[in-house]
């Protein structure tokens, strides 16, 4: 099992390589980003104005009472590619963008390392926030749907595809590619495995933890539904779409 995480390590440190290409890029400044950016453990998560693919604007709150799986993408790494489902080889990467080698989806990593816990879990919605295109400008309404159809996250339940406008493209943004943000119920950061030097591990803290935030959730739903003999909740899931108050 040790050989294992440092083989998965090692792989992790080439790809922040071949994703060193993005902190190249220029853009507006991060003045109109809801502060702290980047996130910060244990504070509230920046409540980040987005699009869908829809062309709507999108409160990332609104997404409040779910756990919550964010992965800041950059259309042209190679992890990300692969973290998105072309790493298990069904599908290609996005645009001729090879997936990093040895890197499996996040979808096939969770129930290995969460103790069971599956990405199509009804507590969880994963977040796809694209914070730059293939040729690492600010991402299009266009190129949001090219991503979400490729990689058919609109076919899968509880997930949601949000692009950043030209105001997220700058350092901070950069050093969150590839990763993962984990966020609870409460809209609390919790974990952060993001970039090139992620404060946790990917494999070792936020997958077991995402394990147990759901099983937490699970125990909560079912405490309320025996206390008030019908099905107590905060939310009602959009499988089109995500999560509506």
């Amino acid at each position: 099992m040790k050989s294992i995480m440092i083989i998965i390590g090692m792989l992790l440190v080439t790809t922040l390589q071949g994703c060193q290409q993005l902190n190249n890029s220029t853009g507006a400044s991060s003045s109109g980003l809801v502060q702290p950016w980047p996130p910060v453990i244990g504070q509230a998560y920046p409540d980040l104005t987005l699009t869908d693919t829809r062309g709507e604007k999108v409160k990332l709150s609104k997404f409040k009472g779910a756990v919550l799986l964010i992965e800041p993408i950059g259309m042209s790494c190679a992890a990300c590619n692969a973290f998105s489902g072309a790493g298990d080889g069904y599908i290609k990467g996005f645009k001729g963008t090879e997936p990093q080698p040895g890197l499996l989806s996040i979808e096939s990593y969770l129930p290995k390392y969460s103790q069971g816990v599956r990405l199509d879990d009804p507590h969880i919605i994963y977040i796809s926030l694209i914070l730059y295109n293939a040729s690492l400008q600010p991402p299009t309404l266009a190129e949001a749907q090219d991503w979400s159809q490729h990689f058919q996250h609109s076919a899968k339940p509880n997930r949601v595809v949000l692009f950043a406008d030209a105001s997220f493209i700058g350092p901070a943004s950069f050093a969150m590619i590839p990763g993962f943000h984990l966020v609870d119920a409460n809209f609390v950061l919790r974990s952060d495995a993001s970039g090139h030097n992620p404060r946790n591990d990917l494999f070792r803290d936020l997958l077991p933890m995402l394990g147990d935030l759901v099983r937490q959730k699970r125990l909560t739903s079912h405490n309320q539904t025996t206390a008030d003999g019908v099905a107590s909740a905060d939310l009602a899931y959009d499988t089109s779409y995500g999560v509506t108050q």
